[in-house]
């Protein structure tokens, strides 16, 4: 092999090997775009989720209240019902 097709080969050699690496450098840009694409998708799902955890964090607080005042409300009305069956009691006597 002469020089000059020695030269031409590697020249065809390095042209093959800088296309390798623009369809690597080509196929790394669309997997990231991909994976950031996945990245908002799980940041937006993350934040629906958040938002639904602190609603329902919220509810349960209320329907603990509610439940702590039924609670008491039904002592008051039990007190009131021992009352008047005492006052009951002593006016049957």
């Amino acid at each position: 092999m002469d020089g000059m097709t020695a030269h031409w080969a590697l020249m065809g050699i390095a042209a093959c090997g800088l296309l390798i690496l623009g369809l690597l450098a080509a196929l790394l840009l669309v997997h990231g775009q991909h994976l950031q694409a996945l990245l908002v998708a799980q940041c937006r799902h993350n934040a629906r989720q958040r938002d639904c955890l602190q609603r329902l964090e919220r509810d349960e607080r209320e329907l603990r209240s509610a439940i702590r005042a039924e609670r008491a409300r039904v002592v008051q009305l039990q007190r009131k019902v021992e009352l008047l069956q005492a006052l009951l009691a002593n006016s049957a006597v």
